[in-house]
């Protein structure tokens, strides 16, 4: 599948009201130019500064209260991190980097218009409401840090200014707290964690946490952007999709900087809007949602649950993109369906092997996890499967059931039809990328 994504030109047939359209300097609805795309050192800063707005002020306490030891949390951390800098390197930006569409745009070709507005909704409102929350977290605790009153109404505004530097706050806070628990050497370090920080010991009310849920919640916490592909949006400015490796530098580092976040937002809203919409007049307009939403106490209590099950719910049609970009082609069957049908004068056509994907998987895991027989860091590993096998074995019967109906050397249509076809991109076989996946 990766030898089959980096070798085939992307699928850059888009219809005549996108071609039509003005041209957006943000590229809404067209792949994005080769003039356009960002150095490493781009990558570099958002990777690092999304995951040092804070969020550890509410995760590390997680793994004390529901009394994780000191090898569970550094190793399963250490694991968790690793698996999610692989997802982005090998799931996502591949992906975004042969295609270069937002997410949004691509969910419109492959699911319809209409599927696409509402997960567009559900997703630009997380998005905006999670960016809310690293304000008010982030702004409080440079608050605390420096004796600042920080009444509620001015967290958002002030957080917008700190939120850049508070890499440098974190490990400031980092090196206080050694002092302050006499920690001198590596030895001590790990006498104190052992006894004084994860001792292995729960909270009344709070199950025990052991090394694979440390494990799953370093890997998930980010499901929203690698596994589920919003942070196609943000990579397909990327040049290679090694970039996807520039991710490890905020997972080691720290979690969840605000205005990539509130960019992704923005275009989700967008998508819905229509493109008469600036994308600047959008994100404004998501900038203030999440300043109102960041005045909020109680929202800033439940960003993990925001994490966790937002990415839940959002999960099922980021493997329907993995799915629809490279296992469908390496079998020989049609992707981006919903674009064909457009071409077929069916405007309003909605993939529904996708949207059953995304309806069962919810069905099945919301109320395993509601119920608490299952944890939520754990879903994904259930729940990805049961969408990838619901729209692959849907997508076969439905071009099945449509190939019946059509006259003998109709081409297939999206991806499937170049890598058919075109043999000056790749010597490889739909038969032979099969036996791959296999």
């Amino acid at each position: 599948i990766q030898a089959s994504m980096s070798s085939q030109e992307p699928c850059k047939t888009l219809p005549s009201s996108a071609k039509a359209a003005e041209k957006s300097a943000e590229f809404e609805r067209e792949p994005v130019p080769d003039r356009a795309l960002k150095h490493w050192t781009s990558f570099l800063a958002i990777f690092a500064g999304r995951h040092t707005a804070g969020t550890e002020f509410s995760i590390g306490p997680l793994f004390i209260v529901h009394g994780a030891t000191a090898v569970d949390v550094v190793l399963g951390l250490f694991v968790g991190n690793v698996l999610a800098t692989l997802s982005w390197r090998f799931l996502c930006a591949p992906i975004a980097v042969r295609n270069r569409l937002t997410t949004f745009y691509m969910l419109e070709r492959i699911v319809g218009v209409r599927a696409t507005a509402v997960y567009s909704i559900f997703v630009g409102t997380l998005l905006a409401l999670v960016a809310g929350a690293m304000f008010a977290v982030s702004g409080t605790a440079v608050g605390v840090l420096f004796d600042v009153p920080m009444p509620l109404q001015d967290v958002s505004l002030f957080s917008k200014v700190v939120t850049p530097y508070m890499f440098a706050v974190i490990v400031f806070m980092g090196v206080e707290s050694l002092r302050l628990l006499h920690v001198e050497t590596l030895d001590d370090f790990w006498t104190v964690a052992n006894t004084k920080i994860w001792a292995g010991h729960s909270q009344p009310g709070f199950g025990r946490y052991g090394f694979f849920h440390c494990v799953c919640s370093a890997w998930f916490c980010d499901l929203l952007l690698h596994a589920a592909m919003n942070d196609l949006t943000i990579l397909r400015y990327a040049k290679t999709s090694n970039i996807g490796w520039l991710s490890s530098v905020g997972m080691f580092a720290g979690h969840y900087y605000a205005n990539p976040i509130l960019y992704e937002a923005g275009l989700a809203f967008q998508s819905v809007f229509g493109p008469g919409w600036q994308t600047r007049s959008v994100t404004l307009f998501v900038g203030a949602l999440a300043s109102l939403a960041g005045i909020f106490p109680a929202l800033v209590m439940r960003i993990l649950d925001l994490l966790a099950f937002g990415g839940l719910v959002a999960l099922p049609l980021g493997v329907v993109i993995m799915a629809d970009c490279t296992i469908l082609p390496a079998l020989g069957f049609d992707s981006e369906h919903c674009e064909a049908m457009k071409g077929r004068g069916k405007e309003s056509a909605t993939n529904w092997p996708a949207v059953a994907a995304w309806l069962l998987m919810n069905a099945v895991c919301l109320p395993l996890v509601l119920s608490g027989t299952l944890a939520v860091f754990f879903a994904p590993l259930l729940g990805a499967p049961i969408a990838g096998f619901v729209y692959i074995l849907g997508a076969m019967w439905r071009d099945r059931v449509a190939s019946r109906a059509q006259p003998e050397g109709d081409q297939k249509s999206g991806c499937a039809s170049e890598i058919a076809s075109d043999d000056s991109h790749s010597t490889e076989t739909p038969e032979s990328l099969a036996s791959e996946v296999v």
